[in-house]
């Protein structure tokens, strides 16, 4: 019951967003709905405007740097609880059995920790993906991420690639949500 209660709560905040999709593939220049026709012109337009395509030409190490920084408390407190309930004998019993360092810890303890390496993955992604406000105090003219420039589009020139931009990126999250829980349940039935 307590699943499918999550299950309509997320559909709910989700929503809203799903709902912006169809808007990818309208032939007007302004959101209506219903679409009056199915074309891919704003598909097209995204990808041909270097504005959307970020981090093709310029450099932004700057930009690495913060949303690393931003990242890394994630990781850490992540990690640290998925390391914690590692025994260190692991690796030396794997070694004991004739595995190198490097196979011990890519077959014994790489495993164990999995999960908590994908959620730091996810976790890092989020947190990077929702900090618009310090990419406009480090990014310069020329350095945008995608975050950056939906936020521009969205407060000065407002048109369907825009919702391109959401579509790609639901379809991202979903992708990344469905392997995630491919990967817990196989490893569910296993162990």
């Amino acid at each position: 019951m307590l699943t499918v209660i999550v299950f309509l709560l997320v559909f709910i905040i989700v929503l809203p967003a799903i709902i912006v999709i169809p808007q990818a593939f309208t032939s007007l220049n302004y959101f209506t709905y219903p679409i009056p026709e199915f074309v891919t012109k704003w598909i097209d337009k995204f990808w041909e405007n270097s504005e959307w395509v970020v981090g093709l030409t310029n450099t932004f190490t700057g930009l690495i740097l913060m949303h690393t920084l931003l990242a890394l408390p994630m990781v850490f407190v992540t990690m640290s609880s998925g390391l914690g309930g590692v025994n260190p004998n692991l690796e030396l019993a794997a070694m004991s059995m004739g595995c190198s360092p490097a196979k011990a810890f890519i077959q014994v303890v790489l495993p164990v920790v999995k999960p908590s390496l994908i959620s730091s993955v996810l976790f890092s992604f989020v947190t990077s993906l929702d900090e618009v406000a310090a990419s406009l105090f480090i990014s310069g003219a020329d350095t945008k991420t995608l975050p950056l420039v939906m936020w521009e589009r969205l407060n000065t020139y407002m048109d369907p690639t825009i919702a391109v931009a959401a579509m790609y990126l639901i379809i991202l999250t979903l992708g990344t949500y469905i392997v995630k829980e491919i990967i817990a349940y196989r490893s569910r039935r296993i162990g």
